[in-house]
């Protein structure tokens, strides 16, 4: 099968050139498809060709407008058109359905015209109706994230969050603090320092020595060692039971998808944490300047206890002595009790502090989740946009229209906000969220979201077609699909016998199952393809010659315009024998390629650096010299035409008429010869205009 692009097929380009291209090709194209050409070549490294067969069987034929009159909007598009109907050819039951017919009428093939041109050409049209499930789906799916992202930061009732955190309410710092306060038992640790009966029994003189070391060494191993220690752990189990529930909480808002509760509840517990931090920062500057003085207190009876032995009354020392030491361990007995009031009010307000900085850290994380969120919104409309504006090939109709969408999306979508908590739960969680990029969030909505339009996978084209066209009749769809299936060239069937009579034409429809088609029985032939997504037809035409072609007139007349001074063909056999030796000599004196010095001429090479080359003495010696350097004449013709398109034709057509003008020949028989070449080179090149 050969593929042809005519010139209409790029308009941009088109020319003179190319159709008088156009025109060589058909020439040698026919002389080997009927056998009056063999085709030569030797390529480097490779056996010699030598060839009588034709190229190929036929060949499609493809312009820029088809046989309606419409124009194809680009040479990609006519290129895609046979690139597609090639493949349907090769390799689709269409193709081959109508391969097999037409072998049949093989017969059309091997005509000819009155001019003698094969009538071996052929043309395809074809169409597709489409309905791409996958896209569908993708777009509905876009268009319901759009809808869970909504759902998921729409402002809601706050009076529907979750209760506030424990430490977050009214005098929850009085009661965190007897948390803290408290011993391995659980029981509020109490101190009661009293003396020892043991102490009573000393010497008066040791008393007070024994006194401080004993209240040192219970402030040293109960306070700070056991108490203290009780009271960090029972804080640390207070921070893991307090941070598992404001999990579970804030957890509990996100898991059902109320990220705007969330917010509400995470601002409300920052606020109040935050009152508590300052009563407790203000509590505990209160009560380090009461430990202050009171240990103050405790030195000044400290001091007086180590005075009180030294009384001149003897039986009255131990008396002194002893109400020392019982002003002594009260004062040590209220610094314990305000160390212990003192620790638990700095564990208490650490535990704040932790759980509020734990709020904050989750608050801005819900600042840049929502973000993200609204991002991936914009990035989904967008991506919705784009899906939206998609363009259709030349030959194919999509059926996914905005009605289709808004069908399908109507019938499917299930309620956002419950199929937004259902991808969050199918995630990695919300927390990392965050740390995606809003294209990531948007495709994993998406990707949720299409388990809910699953069913439109199971529909085919023709279930559309009935679903939402179900008012138009099969027939009327074969109308349709006829006049986009129109036949890809430009030809006048005037100019065929009997009007086009002979041409042998076929008409197939693809479907997915041809016994249980929506178009069986509109008359035309059915095939089975097995593809749910597309309708194919395919028309193809056959038995025309390149002469009846509507733009071949214009092809012969570029080709008759250029062909005397410029070689078109491949094939040696339609080399031109023409002389035009005697036209190139005259253009090369008008544009100084060609110059002469006495009676010597000589011609000017287009580098300056390399010696001019003698032709003859006399204009006929040099035309005679001229005539046999074939590379001499290509040289010249080459360098004029470039200085003509540089300059532009009404320069140099001034400058040759100029030169035919320049004096009389009176009886040079030779500069008569090449005024007359020169003049017929001028009328070509105004021709060519």
């Amino acid at each position: 099968i050969g593929a042809l692009l005519l010139p209409g097929a790029f308009r941009e380009h088109e020319g003179q050139q190319m159709r008088a291209n156009a025109r060589s090709l058909v020439e040698e194209i026919n002389a080997l498809m009927q056998g009056k050409q063999r085709f030569t070549a030797a390529y480097p490294g490779s056996e010699p060709v030598d060839s009588v067969e034709p190229p190929f069987d036929y060949a499609l034929i493809f312009d820029s407008i088809d046989e309606h009159g419409r124009n194809w909007p680009s040479h990609g598009a006519v290129c895609g058109l046979a690139a597609q109907t090639l493949w349907l050819l090769a390799s689709s039951a269409v193709g081959m359905h109508q391969i097999n017919s037409m072998l049949n009428k093989l017969d059309v093939l091997t005509g000819h015209s009155e001019a003698g041109y094969g009538s071996y050409l052929g043309t395809a049209g074809q169409a597709t109706i489409r309905f791409p499930r996958h896209e569908v789906v993708e777009r509905c799916s876009v268009r319901h994230s759009q809808a869970m992202i909504a759902a998921l930061t729409a402002p809601r009732d706050p009076q529907q969050t979750l209760p506030l955190s424990p430490l977050s309410a009214a005098g929850a710092q009085s009661a965190l603090r007897r948390q803290v306060q408290a011993g391995e038992d659980g029981a509020p640790i109490n101190v009661t320092l009293t003396a020892p009966a043991a102490l009573d029994q000393l010497p008066i003189e040791e008393i007070p020595l024994r006194a401080r070391g004993y209240v040192d060494s219970f402030f040293r191993l109960r306070i700070s060692e056991k108490y203290f220690a009780q009271m960090k752990s029972q804080a640390a189990v207070l921070a893991r039971q307090h941070a598992q529930e404001l999990g579970a909480q804030l957890n509990s808002l996100l898991a059902a998808g109320r990220f705007d509760a969330a917010h509400h509840w995470l601002g409300v517990n920052i606020t109040a944490l935050e009152a508590q931090v300052r009563t407790l920062t203000q509590e505990q500057a209160r009560l380090g300047d009461e430990v202050q003085q009171q240990q103050q207190h405790l030195q000044s009876a400290a001091e007086a206890l180590e005075r009180s032995p030294e009384g001149i009354i003897s039986f009255l020392r131990r008396g002194a002595v002893r109400s020392a030491l019982s002003t002594y361990l009260a004062e040590a007995n209220t610094v314990a009790r305000s160390l212990l009031e003192q620790r638990a009010t700095d564990l208490a307000a650490e535990l704040v502090r932790q759980q509020l900085a734990w709020l904050q850290t989750q608050a801005r994380t819900l600042d840049l989740l929502i973000a993200r969120l609204h991002q991936a919104h914009e990035w989904l409309a967008t991506y919705e946009m784009a899906l939206a504006g998609r363009s259709e090939g030349g030959v194919e109709r999509s059926l996914a229209r905005p009605e289709l969408i808004d069908y399908f999306y109507g019938r499917y979508a299930g309620a956002a906000a419950a199929d937004a908590q259902l991808a969050i739960a199918q995630g990695p969680g919300v927390a990392r969220w965050a740390q995606q990029s809003p294209e990531q969030i948007a495709r994993h909505l998406m990707q949720s979201a299409a388990a809910t339009f699953a069913p439109i996978l199971q529909c085919t084209v023709e279930d559309v077609l009935q679903l939402l066209w179900g008012e138009r009749s099969a027939e009327q769809w074969v109308g349709r699909l006829k006049a986009w299936a129109a036949a890809a060239w430009n030809i006048d069937r005037s100019l065929l016998k009997s009007g086009g009579a002979a041409l042998a034409s076929f008409f197939t429809i693809g479907v997915p199952d041809a016994a249980a088609s929506i178009f069986v029985g509109c008359g035309h032939t059915l095939v089975s393809t097995r593809d749910v997504e597309r309708i194919i037809v395919l028309r193809t035409v056959y038995g025309a010659s390149f002469d009846a072609l509507k733009p071949f007139v214009l092809w012969q007349r570029a080709y008759e315009r250029i062909a005397p001074y410029r070689p078109l063909h491949v094939l040696r056999n339609f080399h031109l024998r023409d002389d035009r030796s005697e036209q190139i000599f005259a253009v090369g004196l008008i544009f100084d390629s060609i110059y002469q010095d006495h009676s010597w001429y000589y011609h000017r090479p287009a580098d300056p650096l390399r010696q001019s080359i003698r032709l003859g003495n006399g204009r006929t010696n040099a035309l005679a010299a001229f005539r046999q350097r074939g590379d001499l004449q290509r040289d010249v013709m080459e360098r004029i035409e470039a200085q003509i398109t540089a300059d532009g034709v009404s320069q140099a057509a001034a400058r040759i008429e100029a030169w035919i003008n320049e004096g009389s020949a009176g009886d040079d028989e030779v500069l008569n010869r090449l005024r007359m070449a020169a003049r017929a080179y001028l009328q070509q090149l105004r021709d060519l205009r």
